[in-house]
């Protein structure tokens, strides 16, 4: 609980983490990039939130249980 509200609190740190990923699975034959959305539940479900608030291209987010710490006016894209 404690690395997860440390996390939290160091959004400048999570959202860079994100682009790599989703450069990676854009490259999958699989992926439509066209169509990728992102989910989570808790830790995962507050990644997700800051994941939007970094302006990645998505079609949509979903967030069980995450926390919504609003972005800084630095982090929000």
């Amino acid at each position: 609980m404690a690395r997860t509200k440390k996390a939290s609190a160091r959004s400048q740190r999570i959202q860079p983490t994100h682009a790599p990923g989703l450069a990676m699975l854009a490259q999958d034959p699989l992926c439509d990039p066209a169509r990728v959305a992102a989910i989570g539940y808790c830790f995962g479900g507050s990644t997700v939130m800051q994941l939007a608030y970094s302006g990645a291209e998505l079609k949509g987010v979903v967030s069980f249980h995450g926390s919504l710490p609003l972005p800084k006016d630095q982090d929000a894209a």
